[in-house]
């Protein structure tokens, strides 16, 4: 073989590994379709995720965000405001612990688990 086609032959076989590669790491357990992976950026009383990290509020040692002062007081006062229902199996969790995802118009969808974030996408997914 001359090394002329020793050269194509590594790129192709490059080529080919790479493209394997990227679709192993796509379905990756880690890597949730649509995952907020800095909460910080999600108005937690608005329930929607937004361009820059929010004003950080901290009740019994556990961190929400609010985008104003208005939030940070509903945050403080109002357990409401810190809960949310996973949309899947509809028992409450803690926005601070929830596994978040950005819906299509920019909301904040909160989950007990990744394992019930992926249900939901699948079921939207087959929904389409």
């Amino acid at each position: 073989m001359n090394t002329r086609n020793r050269i194509v032959t590594t790129f192709a076989v490059m080529a080919v590994g790479g493209a394997l590669g990227a679709a192993v790491v796509s379905r990756m357990p880690d890597q949730l379709a649509g995952r907020v992976s800095d909460r910080s950026k999600v108005c937690m009383v608005n329930d929607r995720v937004m361009g820059q990290a929010q004003l950080p509020v901290i009740v019994d040692g556990r961190t929400y965000y609010g985008c104003c002062a208005d939030c940070v007081g509903r945050l403080n006062a109002d357990r409401k405001a810190r809960v949310s229902t996973d949309p899947v199996t509809g028992r409450d969790i803690d926005k601070s612990e929830a596994v978040i995802l950005q819906g299509e118009s920019g909301e904040a969808l909160y989950f007990e688990s990744e394992d019930t974030a992926r249900r939901y996408r699948g079921r939207k997914a087959a929904k389409s």
